[in-house]
């Protein structure tokens, strides 16, 4: 197995296009720096909330967004719901928050979300979700 939880042969011939969202500089940077570290994913594009997220999804289709909860203008569970509304079916999202509780992490995946993950987690957990949303 690769270090993101793929097998060496398919961590190899698969990609996965990554878009990145969050209204923090220095958490943008650290997401970016998790995905890039992992061999299954291609960082596409970063942005700074969820109207920002909503253009770079139409521009550029990403399989993966992995996306802050908590933003100014459209926090990350509203531009979630609209992705997957407007044609972005293709799309998985991973909400990352720095308020990883029960109760919000439910409300978060009955929405239509595909991951929940914490920010303090992320380079632990974020290749066992890999696995999860993109088997291979």
């Amino acid at each position: 197995m690769s270090e993101d939880g793929f097998s060496k042969s398919v961590a190899a011939s698969v990609v996965i296009s990554t878009l990145v969202v969050d209204d923090s500089a220095a958490m943008l940077k650290e997401m970016c720096r998790c995905v890039k570290a992992l061999p299954s994913l291609e960082l596409v594009g970063t942005a700074e909330n969820g109207r920002q997220a909503l253009e770079k999804c139409e521009s550029l289709k990403p399989q993966l967004v992995l996306m802050d909860f908590q933003m100014p203008e459209m926090n990350g569970l509203q531009a979630a719901r609209q992705i997957k509304s407007d044609k972005g079916a293709y799309t998985k999202i991973i909400v990352v928050t720095i308020h990883d509780n029960p109760r919000l992490r439910e409300a978060v995946l009955s929405s239509g979300v595909d991951g929940f993950l914490s920010k303090a987690q992320l380079r632990k957990d974020l290749p066992k979700e890999l696995g999860r949303l993109f088997p291979h």
